[in-house]
């Protein structure tokens, strides 16, 4: 799958509960979406880069920064193509590794809808 058919799937996992995206950047290493959520009924922010590469700790460390400076709720790092070994994040930033990734998309009704054994149309 190329890094822009990962990025499209993502971003429909993280609007399929209505979720609404804000803002779009594409630097060269990742897509990043900032999305406006509203849970409780008050609008957050929400920062996602889907990297296009493994992520390590400086992937992390540069998230966990543009959200504080951005003053989003928080970030998730879409780590599809993996991470280093023993990766771990603030409590500020989510770090979702491919099994993650792949799971959610075979539970988004929106992808899986096609054919009785559960591939997309």
């Amino acid at each position: 799958m190329t890094a822009t058919s990962v990025a499209k799937l993502t971003q429909l996992l993280l609007t399929e509960t209505g979720s609404r995206v804000v803002e779009v950047h594409r630097p060269v290493a990742y897509d990043e979406l900032v999305l406006e959520t509203r849970p409780l009924w008050r609008p957050r922010r929400v920062r996602v880069r889907v990297a296009d590469r493994p992520v390590d700790a400086g992937d992390v460390e540069r998230l966990g920064e543009a959200v504080a400076a951005a003053g989003d709720a928080e970030g998730v790092l879409v780590a599809a193509c993996g991470a280093a070994d023993g990766l771990a994040a603030p409590s500020t930033v989510m770090l979702v590794l491919p099994e993650e990734l792949i799971a959610r998309m075979e539970r988004c009704s929106v992808i899986c809808e096609g054919g009785r054994d559960g591939r997309a149309p």
